[in-house]
This record gives C-alpha cells, structure tokens and sequence, in this order.
C-alpha cells in the first residue's frame, strides 16, 4: 500500500505536473496531467469545469478561461469532484482558493508552461493561500456536522423513531 500525506495524496500524485499544450491544429488550449509511473511520463488530459468559460481553458490574463484552468488544476491536485451546487455554495477547497491562484499564477503564465505539484504546495503556503483556507475550514466543518445531523435524523425517520 502506498503511503498517503494529508491530503490522502500518493507519491505518485505529490510529483504530478500540469503543462499546457496545443489539442489541434488551430491553436486550441490544452492542460496535461502528467504522472511518473514506473520511471515513465502518464499522460491525461485536465478535465475542463465550465462554470467560468464554455470555450475552455486559458492562460496569461485574467479573464474567464483562466479562471477554469486554476479551479480544475485545484480540484485535480486537492483530488476534489464537486457538483456544480457544491461549488456554488462554497463546498469547495478548490473553489474558495481558485481567484486567488488564477491571479497569482495562472495570469502570469506564457505558452510553453508547466506548474509542479511542489509549486502548488509553495503557493498554498503563501499568507493569501493560508488565509482562505483559514476561513473555508471552519465554514465546511459546520456543513459536515448539519449533512451528518440532517442524515441521522433521515436515518431514524426511516427506522420510525
């Protein structure tokens, strides 16, 4: 079995690369997620949430399709899988962090790019970073324990009690 960090993260997944690349002929944008497997690259492509942009990602401003690249960046590497409702509502470590990450990386990106999981774990140590998270955490714990408090009351409704 493969040891685990906090976030439940393989090794294989602490040493995961994101790189841009181009998916036709006519200059459309794609992201890579790139693992070491066996000493060799595994390639996929980065699914695409379009909650911001319908056309996809981008990079090197500010705009919308930026800001779908650095959620589904965010939700690959936190290993997240939100419904839409959830990330509307905030349940989402990946949602709260990602206008952040989109100004403070992704805007700045030129083509040819490539973000290492040890760049995000740098980011996601800078006070911006902490300073989400700080707040998101408190805010996910009180929805946990209502989920769980509306499940047992379901639980014995069922059981008629």
């Amino acid at each position: 079995m493969s040891e685990r960090d906090d976030l439940g993260r393989t090794a294989r997944e602490r040493m995961r690369r994101y790189r841009a690349h181009r998916t036709d002929e006519a200059g459309g944008e794609g992201v890579l997620v790139i693992d070491q497997v066996d000493g060799h690259d595994q390639a996929r492509p980065l699914r695409h949430w379009p909650l911001h942009s319908p056309t996809g990602f981008q990079w090197g401003y500010g705009g919308s399709g930026p800001a779908d690249l650095a959620l589904a960046i965010l939700l690959d590497y936190f290993g997240e899988w939100p419904t839409q409702e959830q990330m509307a509502a905030g349940e989402s470590r990946a949602w709260a962090l990602h206008q952040h990450f989109k100004w403070a990386l992704i805007a700045g990106l030129a083509d040819g790019w490539e973000i290492s999981a040890l760049d995000l774990q740098a980011w996601l140590q800078t006070d911006t970073a902490r300073r989400v998270l700080d707040e998101w955490e408190p805010i996910m714990a009180d929805i946990e324990q209502e989920e769980q408090t509306l499940a047992d009351a379901i639980a014995r409704a069922v059981a008629g009690e």
